[in-house]
């Protein structure tokens, strides 16, 4: 979008001086500005500092949202449970609103004025971790991925299930699951067929690039701002699952990452056809094909940001296993009870269980919790 655009639509964003409303401005001292110049081919922009400082300001607050990062939403907490709802206690589901973390506006480096600007056109919210409020936004299902634990893996399901969450479930685009999260695949097949129709990508996200000594390897997920890695090209030859249980031939066998992928498709689609599973005609599913021809299924992995790295975007799960042949314990993240959780938009929840327990240390956790 050209600079010329940018002013005439902040125009009518301007709210921080209520002395000088968006109807007062005069449009054709903006376009006038632009007579003697050509935005696009101009390196710098001279005439900035001539613009009333109204108008400044609203640009800065445009430009701080423009052009949105793809990112990740954590799926909060990461616990849940699968308890019958009943009236003294409802089913245990995914805080609401849908949370991502994002990049600070990179007009917050340019001087002062811009820095306030972006502040007070963004939003924060505190993070116990880092000490001080963060930058973050809504899920975008547009370009944004939902990511789904295994001790979330049921629930989720059940979620997007639900009549009133239909408006969640069509708009989802991308979801991506911990490896160790879709046992049993039915489910996740019956959701996407009924629920999440027009679901463009399932992911299934490895703890890293590396040999798994079976599928169900769990771990937990980053705690810093983080994206998802896709794992192609000749990984996916390279990297092998020692024991994958084939339900046809009632045993395991090893496979290369290209082959599980699909292993996993063709079990999706086996489901769906065999248990007569029907839902609305949606992009995922073809009716044509009878199989999730219009989905894409890919290997992705974990990378968190660290600022002091050489690379600054690193793996890190396989240092955050849950579950592993060469862990001599189990861990596990401890339970936030619903009445323990907070606002994800005013508190970075995804903080308060970060941490990971050994089995005996969550057991304790819960004994103290009835």
């Amino acid at each position: 979008m050209s600079i010329e655009a940018i002013a005439a639509q902040s125009i009518d964003t301007v709210t921080f001086y209520p002395a000088h409303p968006p109807g007062e401005l005069d449009r054709s001292a903006v376009s006038a500005a632009f007579h003697f110049c050509d935005a696009s081919n101009m390196a710098s922009f001279p005439l900035f500092p001539c613009f009333p400082v109204e108008i400044q300001l609203a640009i800065w607050a445009f430009a701080a949202v423009l052009d949105p990062e793809p990112e990740v939403c954590l799926v909060w907490p990461s616990t849940l449970e699968t308890w019958d709802a009943s009236p003294d206690r409802p089913a245990d589901e995914p805080a609401l609103p849908f949370i991502v973390d994002t990049d600070w506006p990179a007009v917050a480096h340019v001087c002062c004025v811009a820095r306030e600007a972006a502040f007070k056109s963004g939003r924060l919210r505190y993070s116990p971790l880092a000490g001080f409020a963060v930058p973050y936004r809504h899920f975008m299902p547009a370009i944004d991925t939902l990511y789904c634990g295994q001790l979330q893996y049921v629930a989720l399901c059940l979620f997007l299930n639900r009549p009133e969450n239909a408006h969640i479930a069509r708009d989802l685009r991308r979801l991506a699951l911990e490896i160790a999260a879709p046992f049993p695949l039915s489910n996740v097949a019956e959701v996407i067929r009924k629920s999440v129709i027009d679901l463009r990508t399932l992911s299934l996200v490895f703890p890293g690039t590396m040999n798994l000594s079976s599928p169900t390897e769990s771990f937990h997920r980053p705690t810093r701002r983080c994206k998802l890695r896709n794992i192609a090209g000749d990984s996916l030859d390279e990297i092998t699952i020692a024991q994958v249980l084939d339900s046809r031939e009632g045993k395991a066998r090893p496979m290369t990452l290209r082959k599980y992928l699909d292993h996993q498709r063709a079990a999706l689609d086996r489901h769906v056809r065999e248990g007569s599973i029907h839902g609305d005609e949606g992009t995922a599913w073809s009716t044509n094909d009878n199989s999730f021809s219009g989905l894409e299924i890919t290997a992705q992995t974990f990378v968190e940001y660290h600022c002091n790295q050489e690379e600054q975007w690193i793996e890190v799960c396989r240092d955050r296993l849950l579950s592993s042949p060469d862990l001599d314990m189990m861990r596990r993240p401890l339970y936030v009870w619903p009445a323990d959780r907070k606002n994800p938009e005013e508190h970075r929840v995804i903080d308060d269980d970060s941490r990971l327990y050994s089995v005996e240390e969550f057991m304790e956790g819960w004994a103290d919790s009835w």
